[in-house]
């Protein structure tokens, strides 16, 4: 699951945005049959949350898992194993 902000729509585009997201998905696994590692990664969800980026990872990755005042990733989709979210933030700078 690929979660993006509003600020990240907006720098890239909808269209660009999941553009950047399959394409990344794609080159992790070339880069997984590259090192010979049975492993695959499985786009499972793609979608804006209302979040405003902080600037800090760590605090993003906290509101990912918040239920309350959170993006509220487990909503959307529940963690187990190996699904679970990964943030996409606009570069700061």
């Amino acid at each position: 699951m690929v979660l993006y902000t509003p600020a990240s729509r907006v720098r890239y585009g909808q269209a660009g945005m999941e553009a950047k997201i399959l394409q990344s998905v794609a080159e992790a696994n070339t880069a997984m049959q590259n090192s010979q590692i049975q492993a695959q990664f499985s786009l499972v969800h793609m979608g804006e949350v209302a979040y405003t980026e902080s600037g800090s990872m760590s605090v993003t990755l906290t509101a990912l898992q918040r239920t309350t005042d959170g993006v509220n990733a487990p909503r959307i989709r529940p963690c187990s194993g190996p699904s679970c979210p990964m943030p996409v933030v606009r570069p700061s700078g």
